[in-house]
């Protein structure tokens, strides 16, 4: 019973200090860095904009989102199912979609390549736990 009792409070530390750890990771507090400064970025809200504009006009219809070599078509055929009131306004706000997308992912491969190093020292769980517990608190 003892024995069990000391392996769980050995556990518990040893989790406590490995999430210590990862606080005083340059790697992470680089991580944290950016990924703060990529809610905030223009590229995001710029992409969080028009994305949401796009899915709203497009009633979050699945026909408007999969298979872009086939989205003119797809207007073309249903622009009755969405809020559009041309196929070429449609086609221009799905290409300013597109285009805010293709610059925001852009902007995330750093963030991306700082978490694909964080994760060869710590399982990703820890990573964006630790993230929220010290960013995210209510």
């Amino acid at each position: 019973m003892k024995k069990g009792i000391f392996s769980i409070i050995c556990l518990f530390f040893g989790m406590t200090v490995f999430a210590q750890d990862i606080t005083n990771d340059e790697l992470f507090l680089r991580y944290e860095a950016e990924v703060k400064r990529l809610s905030t970025s223009e590229s995001y809200l710029n992409y969080s904009k028009i994305n949401k504009e796009y899915y709203d006009k497009i009633n979050n219809n699945q026909l408007f989102i999969d298979a872009p070599e086939f989205i003119e078509d797809q207007f073309e055929k249903h622009l009755k199912d969405t809020k559009f009131a041309t196929t070429d306004e449609a086609m221009e706000l799905y290409k300013k979609q597109q285009e805010a997308q293709d610059i925001f992912y852009n902007d995330i491969k750093k963030s991306s390549n700082l978490l694909s190093e964080l994760q060869k020292k710590y399982e990703a769980r820890l990573i964006f736990e630790t993230y929220d517990l010290r960013n995210n608190s209510f």
